[in-house]
């Protein structure tokens, strides 16, 4: 049997307010959390220079494709390494990035991009205003261009 008294109704729909209100406000806290994570990325093997191995990944991140940069310095010591982005979109013409030339210090190790949000190392991350400010980009595919690696030890030449 349904209560009917309107004080009794009241309060349920004030109830369910609330209850629609809490949800509504959880939903982009739970999209903002699931962005942070990191992605299981499928990295692939691009080149390696001078004991420095080049990997990307081109992954979704919402409804964009994003490209992920890894750099593994299997030496002993700290390099310099510089590469320019050669991008294929949605135009299927493989252009150079706008921003041309990146710099980076490696120390021994992994560095990479691991989130959508990637704010550590910035620029082994690669959305898709980052490939032209004039038009909205569709990564298709992404290349090295121009590795150099320069060693920062005293006294250490890689060639």
């Amino acid at each position: 049997m349904l209560n009917k008294n309107p004080q009794w109704i009241t309060i349920q729909n004030v109830l369910r307010f609330i209850l629609l209100v809490f949800f509504l406000n959880q939903v982009p806290c739970y999209l903002s959390a699931q962005s942070n994570q990191s992605v299981a990325i499928k990295w692939k093997l691009s080149t390696t220079v001078d004991g420095v191995q080049f990997y990307y990944a081109v992954d979704k991140c919402g409804d964009k494709n994003n490209v992920y940069l890894k750099l593994n310095n299997q030496n002993n010591y700290k390099v310099e390494v510089t590469w320019k982005e050669l991008f294929t979109t949605q135009a299927d013409q493989p252009s150079e990035g706008f921003s041309g030339q990146k710099r980076m210090v490696v120390a021994p190790g992994v560095i990479e991009a691991n989130s959508c949000n990637e704010s550590k190392n910035r620029s082994l991350l690669i959305l898709p205003e980052d490939v032209s400010p004039a038009y909205e980009v569709q990564i298709k595919s992404f290349a090295f261009k121009n590795i150099s690696v320069s060693s920062l030890q005293p006294n250490k030449s890689l060639n």
